[in-house]
């Protein structure tokens, strides 16, 4: 157990060296290609109601995915990570949502359908939260650090996504977006660790 975790350990800090050291530009234009690859598949064209996480700076940009959505009629929703451990909570966003955390260019105080945590990340504010239950997913859009060609996939460790994908239906699909240098030979990972369906790069399409 502890080699395996040290060899994630490796993996997470490898990976964020790397993402620290895209620029601005670089993210952007890269997401923007993960995230038209994405569009473009059957799974997201066929799905109904999607969850997409709120991406952190660093990670692969998600605004395409909510825009592309919503004009497409699909219910969009996000996760919203609990205290003590408690499972991600699923709320749906409304087009004020999505309008006011891509496309308004204020300050973030004008941004009254959310709220910032204090590990930088964007969830609805608690009076706008729309539960939703994971069984009604068809597509959960996993973030992560690391991933191999079997599916295997490293976060942080916190444990909210194996967690979330253990409960999906057997029809709802798991894909994960990243960027190239997040692709590994191998993932050491523990018996409780999720597989995704595909993961998505700049330059490939990865279906284990």
């Amino acid at each position: 157990m502890d080699e395996v975790s040290n060899l994630k350990t490796k993996i997470r800090q490898e990976v964020l060296d790397k993402r620290r050291s895209l620029t601005t530009g670089d993210m952007k234009s890269r997401s923007n290609v993960i995230c038209q690859h994405l569009i473009d598949l059957e799974q997201f064209q066929q799905s109904k109601t999607v969850l997409i996480y709120v991406a952190m700076p660093g990670e692969v940009q998600t605004g395409n995915l909510f825009q592309t959505g919503l004009e497409q009629g699909k219910l969009m929703a996000v996760p919203i990570v609990q205290k003590d451990g408690n499972p991600l909570l699923l709320s749906v966003l409304s087009n004020r949502h999505v309008t006011e955390l891509f496309f308004n260019k204020t300050n973030g105080n004008h941004k009254k359908s959310w709220r910032k945590t204090g590990f930088g990340i964007w969830e609805p504010s608690n009076e706008t939260i729309e539960p939703i239950d994971v069984s009604k997913i068809d597509l959960i859009v996993v973030p992560g650090l690391g991933f191999d060609r079997t599916g295997m996939r490293l976060g942080f460790g916190a444990g909210h996504y194996d967690r979330l994908l253990s409960k999906r239906r057997k029809t709802t699909t798991a894909i994960s977006v990243a960027f190239d240098f997040q692709i590994f030979s191998e993932i050491p990972y523990c018996d409780h660790d999720q597989r995704v369906d595909m993961i998505i790069t700049e330059s490939e399409v990865i279906k284990p």
